[in-house]
């Protein structure tokens, strides 16, 4: 009976360090969530480069000024900075999809027209954002010192290429008309950008 009993205890005191191996386990992973959840993934970069990390990023403008980009942090800090302050914003969003976006002025040298947009090409002397005005797909905008502006239909593109035509690589890369589409803009600047421009 004694060694019965024995036997018991020693099974009772496995069923109770399984139980606790498993209770750390699970209570691990719910502080690896938790923590997940609270990291802060967020962050903008200002234009003298000085990194601010947040939880959330919010953006506030009132009417007719530059207005504001909103860090909050995980223990509920708010900092705010003007949009003429800040160079990048990194966000995540659905999936952990990171986006990365840079405020852009519609109208050159007009600060209360800044926008945020999505980077596409953000070196070289022609730049390329994406930008969505209203509930359509994002429409192409091109910085640059010889055009400025969305890149919305054909007589735009045409006009942004007279500009490229004046580059003799790009018109012996790019000799027909055929093979300069509106869909392949990105690798027509990238090109332009690597051989066009010092």
């Amino acid at each position: 009976m004694k060694n019965s009993f024995c036997k018991y205890q020693i099974n009772l005191k496995k069923i109770a360090l399984i139980s606790l191996l498993f209770l750390m386990c699970a209570c691990a992973t719910t502080l690896q969530t938790n923590n997940k959840n609270g990291t802060e993934n967020n962050f903008i970069i200002l234009k003298n480069n000085d990194t601010i990390y947040g939880r959330k990023i919010r953006f506030s403008r009132g009417f007719n000024k530059i207005g504001n980009v909103k860090v909050v942090k995980v223990n509920g800090e708010k900092l705010t900075y003007g949009y003429d302050k800040v160079y990048q914003v990194h966000e995540y969003r659905k999936g952990e999809n990171s986006y990365v976006q840079e405020f852009v002025m519609l109208t050159p040298n007009n600060p209360v027209s800044l926008t945020l947009m999505d980077v596409i090409i953000n070196t070289g002397s022609v730049r390329l954002y994406e930008n969505d005005p209203t509930n359509f797909p994002n429409i192409p905008f091109v910085v640059s010192d010889f055009f400025y502006g969305y890149v919305r239909n054909q007589a735009r593109f045409n006009k942004l290429l007279e500009k490229f035509d004046t580059c003799d690589a790009f018109i012996e890369k790019y000799p027909k008309s055929i093979q300069r589409k509106r869909s392949d803009l990105r690798s027509l600047i990238e090109f332009y950008n690597k051989f066009c421009r010092d």
